[in-house]
């Protein structure tokens, strides 16, 4: 296998996945009925789609240990965090005059937005030392 098994493959193992987003996109439009009912076998079939011809190109053990890395490295944090937000935003409540419309909640995201950029770039400046690891793995200096 590989060190990096995601650089050599070929866009045609994308197809599960975009296939999994058209279908996520479309089939609660087109056939709500059979999706409300059928929508964790319609994932599955996507998830296998991609992991059997997966497993007879690479084998079976690289396929296991890429469907585990994935869902114990990147899906499991992603979830955890996730609820973590979820139990922080659940103590937020905002009370004022202005009542909940389209444009007051686009206000809203539009200044959580704004704050989040300020904070974010704030803190990257301010907690860092001006150097971090680039892409390649080597330092690279920032020029902020």
């Amino acid at each position: 296998m590989p060190a990096r098994l995601g650089d050599t493959l070929d866009v045609v193992w994308a197809l599960p996945f975009a296939g999994l987003l058209l279908t996520i996109a479309l089939a609660p439009l087109l056939t709500p009925r059979f999706w409300h009912h059928h929508y964790g076998k319609v994932a599955a079939f996507w998830g296998i789609a991609f992991v059997l011809p997966f497993a007879a190109r690479y084998g079976v053990q690289t396929a296991l240990h890429t469907v585990l890395d994935a869902c114990l490295l990147e899906y499991l944090p992603f979830i955890v965090l996730l609820g973590a937000l979820y139990i922080v935003a659940a103590g937020i409540r905002l009370t004022g005059t202005p009542h909940a419309t389209p444009a007051v909640n686009s206000a809203f995201l539009l200044g959580g937005m704004v704050a989040a950029s300020i904070v974010g770039t704030t803190g990257r400046r301010c907690c860092s030392s001006g150097r971090s690891s680039g892409p390649t793995g080597g330092d690279v200096t920032s020029r902020t």
